[in-house]
């Protein structure tokens, strides 16, 4: 059985997997999120000429990296690792391509910090959708899936400005994806900006100001205050 095939079988398995056990909260790390950041990858991937077997790795890893948002928020990363090395010795892959597909998943879990070419066009193929038209819209499922998924409300403008200190504090990995999408990226964040002056201009400042600097979620992840299950969830 070849690479592709593989790739075709994991696919499979993926949507199959979500479906099974569907979660009607995940507004965002959903099937929709993962097909878009395997076209992302493949995309990068194409660009850079990578043989077939690190398109394999990376294809695979993009499959797998938020397959363990069905399963916990806690370390979504780590369960759909384990689930895609169970996946991999299905198939009887390697030692050495499965723990590269697993460093893949692992490595999207922010702040990402890739070691190599593979691990940054996964990593910038997760956050693709920061430099295009799409932003606005999958912002807004973000912040969706974090109040369903925490039950609870976040203000407007407070999430504005959490993704704003976002954004501020990515950057791209790739020079493709740095060529290609920063532009669009800078001018999503100016859009962001001035959505909070114009709230500023339309209501109060001392409230603006007072919500603005309520305690902040960090970039990376977000505690319930009761510690029922103290729960984590990423931002991106």
């Amino acid at each position: 059985m070849n690479y592709f095939t593989i790739i075709e079988k994991s696919e499979e398995y993926v949507k199959a997997y979500m479906h099974q056990h569907k979660n009607l909260n995940l507004y965002y790390h959903n099937i929709i999120h993962t097909e878009k950041v395997v076209e992302a990858a493949k995309q990068i991937a194409f660009h850079y000429k990578l043989r077939d077997k690190d398109i394999f790795i990376t294809v695979i890893a993009c499959w797998f990296h938020d397959i363990g948002h069905f399963e916990t928020i806690v370390n979504h990363e780590k369960a759909g690792a384990l689930k895609a090395e169970a996946f991999l010795k299905s198939y009887e892959i390697d030692e050495e391509t499965i723990n590269a597909v697993k460093k893949c998943i692992l490595v999207t879990r922010l702040p990402q910090a890739p070691c190599n070419l593979l691990e940054q066009i996964i990593c910038d193929a997760d956050l693709f959708h920061l430099g295009t038209e799409d932003f606005m819209k999958q912002s807004k499922l973000v912040k969706k899936e974090i109040e369903a998924v925490l039950n609870l409300q976040i203000n407007e403008t407070e999430w504005w400005n959490t993704t704003i200190r976002f954004i501020e504090s990515h950057h791209y990995h790739t020079n493709y994806c740095k060529n290609l999408l920063n532009n669009k990226k800078t001018q999503n964040l100016e859009k962001l900006k001035q959505k909070v002056e114009e709230h500023c201009i339309n209501h109060s400042k001392n409230f603006i100001c007072e919500t603005s600097v309520r305690k902040k979620p960090q970039l990376d992840e977000t505690y319930c205050n009761n510690d029922e299950e103290n729960k984590l969830l990423f931002i991106k």
